[in-house]
């Protein structure tokens, strides 16, 4: 396929769908259900039910209320009181999505355990009776499915209950989103393989972890897609119409194009929110990006390579300046990379550790990175510089570098990361000259190294956030220091002092001073909103982005 792919969310009636009546644009929707659809913390990431994502799908329009709850069947969740709570909340043209099943099939749990044509008929019975009586709309939600494969096919799981939930919506007109039947045919378009990345196939220290019930991060907006899907196809909720490109890059010719840099030459002459799709493989080109809003996706950082060799001092003997010398070149603003591993090996391949990019940002600010890898053999590994305006987000990443691997000129704020320092020098450096609220928060991760490696530096004006991070023994005892220039021309005046604070960090090895809490109490739990002034919510688009990637997936499978 060489043609642009244009998507707009379809709205479809699904066969299995039975809309009834005329249309009443919800109020809120409820959710009555198992672990499925609960939501989860944190720190069991990345286990999420479909039902903890369901409101990024319709932003502010829509206020989603999760009542689902881990374990729970259509019998306990009335017994301990669950319902009664939900009766005292919904309310008059609202949805309530009820889907129970999987405790329900629990014949060793009898406070759990439904017979599926009776009593599991029984229980989802009081939840419509209740819906209708308070006012609002009752949607009846199969179980998804398990994922169960022989021999390379699924297999059903559930037995007599999605047929169960089928006749009860029949015989009682009460509108029914078949996610067995979508979610089924989602996972066995994915295949044996691949449909892993929905479920929670992890390795850990303790082991691999195997669940092919619970879904992963992927998994929950995946089906969250298919709800949403089948509620625009009940005309239940009131939805829009928007036009989002989207391009597959494969190797093997499957997709549109079979370079990254055909897809973005692609979208020249376009502005609509655009999507990079890239398949499994290592790519060695150069990306050169000028266009506002794309969102380039991996299959993970592992399986999608992006790879260069490149010294900067060799490229800039040709070249006026840096556009060109790293492997993702950007002057583009709006730009996010999820499950990517983006190298430059030019010191790793030749033993020069001097300057060379992974990314290099010349113009542009709101960059996301996410769930990705940036590796070079040298200095500024992830060169982000926009002194003026500049604003990134960096979430479950690993950086890889010798100096400055990553050196943000403006505002940044990193979550959940992984810093590996190959040389001794300085790991992280800011630029914050000009504006003296310019910050870079890091929070929430670890900093390893070879032995002596030093924690961070500045040249000009700088603020430092270092919050709950872990640091390895391998690490010198000297803290984020000015560095100074030979020539003292170069060095500006430092107009609002030394500004490194810390709190909660956990050093192996020997305990150092300087890494003593002095964070002032009110900046402990510092926000990315915070951080970027309220001018950017870089998790609030993320989420939106996710929202469009799984819209567009599911959708593309199950039509």
């Amino acid at each position: 396929m060489s043609r642009l792919r244009f998507f707009s969310l379809i709205l479809v009636t699904l066969s299995c769908l039975f809309a009834l009546g005329t249309p009443v644009l919800a109020r809120d929707i409820f959710i009555a259900g198992d672990s499925t659809a609960s939501v989860y913390g944190p720190e069991v990431f990345p286990r999420m039910g479909w039902g903890q994502v369901l409101s990024d799908f319709y932003g502010d329009d829509i206020n989603v209320v999760n009542m689902a709850r881990s374990g729970r069947s259509s019998k306990s969740f009335i017994d301990e009181g669950s319902f009664a709570v939900l009766e005292s909340r919904i309310g008059a043209n609202d949805i309530l999505l009820i889907q129970f099943g999987h405790n329900d099939e629990k014949t060793h749990s009898p406070e759990r355990y439904t017979a599926a044509e009776t009593d599991y008929k029984k229980y989802l019975g009081k939840y419509i009776t209740m819906a209708r009586g308070k006012g609002a709309t009752p949607v009846l939600l199969t179980p998804v499915v398990r994922r169960k494969f022989e021999n390379g096919v699924l297999i059903p799981t559930h037995g007599k209950y999605p047929n169960a939930v089928r006749e009860l919506a029949a015989d009682t007109g009460t509108a029914i989103i078949d996610m067995n039947r979508l979610s089924g045919q989602y996972i066995d378009s994915l295949g044996e393989e691949q449909s892993k990345t929905v479920y929670l196939h992890l390795t850990g220290p303790d082991g691999p972890t195997e669940d092919n019930t619970h879904f992963s991060e992927t998994g929950a907006f995946a089906m969250a897609a298919l709800v949403v899907e089948g509620l625009n196809g009940l005309e239940l909720v009131p939805h829009e119409t928007v036009s989002r490109i989207f391009l597959r890059v494969e190797q093997d010719g499957s997709g549109d194009v079979t370079r990254i840099q055909d897809a973005i030459d692609k979208l020249e002459g376009s502005s609509d929110p655009a999507f990079i799709l890239i398949g499994n493989g290592l790519f060695e080109e150069k990306l050169y990006i000028t266009r506002d809003n794309i969102t380039f996706v991996g299959r993970g950082r592992n399986e999608t390579t992006v790879k260069t060799t490149q010294l900067r001092a060799h490229w800039r003997a040709t070249h006026d300046d840096d556009w060109g010398a790293a492997t993702i070149n950007l002057k583009a603003s709006d730009i996010t990379f999820l499950k990517l591993r983006v190298v430059n090996d030019y010191g790793i391949v030749h033993g020069d550790n001097s300057h060379q990019f992974a990314i290099r940002l010349m113009e542009g600010t709101r960059i996301i990175t996410e769930d990705s890898v940036f590796i070079t053999g040298g200095a500024d590994t992830v060169s982000l510089w926009n002194k003026q305006d500049g604003m990134y987000y960096h979430r479950r990443d690993y950086f890889e570098g010798y100096t400055d691997f990553v050196c943000p000129r403006g505002w940044s704020f990193i979550t959940d990361s992984e810093f590996f320092s190959r040389g001794g020098a300085a790991a992280i450096w800011h630029d914050g000259a000009s504006v003296e609220n310019k910050k870079f928060v890091i929070k929430n991760s670890s900093f390893d190294g070879v032995a002596n490696f030093i924690l961070g530096r500045r040249h000009y004006d700088a603020q430092f956030y270092l919050i709950n991070n872990r640091y390895s023994a391998n690490m010198a005892d000297r803290p984020i220091f000015r560095h100074t220039y030979a020539d003292p021309g170069k060095n500006r005046p430092n107009l609002w002092g030394d500004r490194a604070y810390y709190f909660g960090s956990v050093k192996l090895g020997d305990p150092y001073a300087w890494l003593e809490d002095n964070l002032p109490a009110d900046l402990l739990g510092i926000t990315p909103i915070q951080t970027f002034n309220g001018e950017w919510d870089p998790e609030t688009r993320l989420s939106d982005i996710k929202a469009q990637i799984a819209t567009y997936e599911t959708s593309s499978i199950t039509h």
